[in-house]
Formats: structure tokens, C-alpha cells, sequence
């Protein structure tokens, strides 16, 4: 399987999860759509500056590079639910927090059986 397609599964994966997540717990689209774009911003760069890491630094460089740019994923797309839905910025964090948790353990499992299969 290319790269490309690794990074294209892992953003629909990624944002199907999020979305169905994020309007679970809001029952808003707006949640819906704030999600999607947060993704757009954060799940591409996220994925091209890991495989940056593990291809420079090797496989232990990986897992401090996960856990950094996870933690950024989840400090930029709290913001963003900041501005764009007017969450107050304790409750973003929270928010994003569980949906960025939630599609890493799936997203994990999937691509883990994909890559069994």
C-alpha cells in the first residue's frame, strides 16, 4: 500500500470518527463540520511530520514525535473549536482531547488489521 493511500485512509478514518463522535456529544453539525475542517489542518501534517521523524530518527523517535505532534493536534484543534464554535477553552481541550483519543485507539486497531490482512 503507497503512502498516499496510508495518509488518505488515516484522514477519512480519522475524520468519519471525529465527526460521528463530535456530533454524539454536541448534537450540533456545526461540531460536525468544525471537526472536519480541525482535521484538515492537523491529520495531514500530523501523519508527514511522523513519517519525517521515524525515516530521520528511526522507530524511538517515532513514539516522542507521536506523543508531541498528538498534543499539538490537541492544543491547535482546541482552539480552533474555541473561535469557530465558541466552546469555552477548558471544554475544547476536553473535547478534542476525546475525540483525537477515540480515533487514535481506532485508527490504530484498523490499520493494524490492514496491515495483518
Amino acid at each position: 500500500m503507497t503512502i498516499i493511500i496510508r495518509l488518505i485512509i488515516a484522514f477519512i478514518l480519522t475524520a468519519l470518527v471525529e465527526g460521528i463522535l463530535a456530533y454524539l456529544i454536541r448534537r450540533e453539525r456545526r461540531y460536525i463540520v468544525c471537526s472536519i475542517l480541525c482535521n484538515f489542518l492537523t491529520n495531514p501534517a500530523l501523519n508527514i511530520a511522523l513519517i519525517i521523524a521515524f525515516n530521520i530518527w528511526g522507530y524511538f523517535a517515532y513514539i516522542g514525535a507521536l506523543m508531541l505532534f498528538e498534543i499539538l493536534a490537541i492544543v491547535i484543534e482546541a482552539l480552533l473549536y474555541l473561535k469557530l464554535c465558541d466552546m469555552p477553552f477548558p471544554k475544547a481541550v476536553v473535547f478534542s482531547f476525546v475525540l483525537n483519543g477515540c480515533s487514535f485507539f481506532i485508527g490504530s486497531g484498523t490499520l493494524l488489521l490492514i496491515n495483518v490482512i
